[in-house]
């Protein structure tokens, strides 16, 4: 059986820093310690980051800061509240960002080049109007983009709407992580104990690491990106991550 290398990739939700660009100059700093890191998945809710703030040359410019790091780019990350969907005052509004947020993947990974894709990572309500999730599809599709859910019990809809793997919301759920990794096409790295989400491979941690690279390896998504929303010192667990998920990782020709 053949397994394709997954490279390790690194969200910058979840990382405390002091300007919009610092995202990607913190995952940058991490590679000294673990060179395999080698993309970028970035926070767009961070003010002067959205769609929005972001000009046609604000666009250029964040690509070449990507390509002098030489960080692909494993997509972006669009965690708006669940309970935005439901609310009638928030709803049209959170549909709308989705949409930009997808033109802005469409045109941010190309300029990258590399692996990057132009992919946005949600986590929608379980139960999103089935008229509103075609559209949202379309959208993808028409951009030449790929929207992501990491609902625990998300399907996959298209070729341009998928199913997207958080393993600490899956582990949370009562569900396999490795199982939901075979037909997933955007894969997270994070784990969870009894009592929340932790470190991968931390005091508690849950996930079956191995059995988890091994099905990520067979699916054929590009990157796993570290996810480190709640941890107390990002860092280190960015560098345990992605060291674990090196020395688990099945690369078989």
């Amino acid at each position: 059986m053949n397994f394709t290398p997954v490279q390790c990739a690194c969200s910058t939700l979840g990382v405390p820093i002091r300007d919009p660009r610092g995202g990607i100059e913190w995952v940058f700093s991490l590679r000294s310690s673990v060179p395999t890191i080698r993309a970028i998945a970035i926070d767009v809710t961070t003010p002067g980051l959205r769609a929005r703030d972001l000009s046609r040359s604000d666009r250029r410019d964040l690509a070449a800061t990507l390509r002098r790091r030489e960080l692909d780019l494993a997509g972006l990350d669009l965690f708006i509240p669940q309970e935005h969907f439901s609310d009638p005052s928030w709803a049209p509004r959170a549909i709308e960002v989705i949409g930009h947020t997808l033109e802005l993947a469409s045109e941010l990974a190309p300029l990258v080049g590399g692996t990057s894709r132009a992919l946005v990572s949600v986590h929608l309500p379980g139960d999103l109007d089935d008229s509103v999730a075609r559209d949202l599809g379309a959208n993808a599709e028409r951009l030449g983009a790929i929207l992501a859910d990491h609902h625990p019990g998300a399907v996959e809809r298209s070729d341009s709407f998928v199913v997207g793997i958080d393993p600490a919301s899956v582990l949370m759920s009562g569900a396999s992580p490795a199982k939901r990794a075979t037909v997933a096409k955007a894969l997270r790295l994070s784990d969870a104990s009894d009592v929340g989400r932790c470190p991968v491979g931390g005091s508690g941690a849950r996930l079956e690491l191995s059995a988890y690279a091994a099905a990520a390896s067979m699916n054929g998504a590009p990157h796993v990106t570290i996810d480190l929303r709640q941890l107390r010192d990002p860092a280190q667990g960015a560098i345990r991550a992605a060291e674990f998920w090196e020395q688990n990782s099945i690369q078989i020709g």
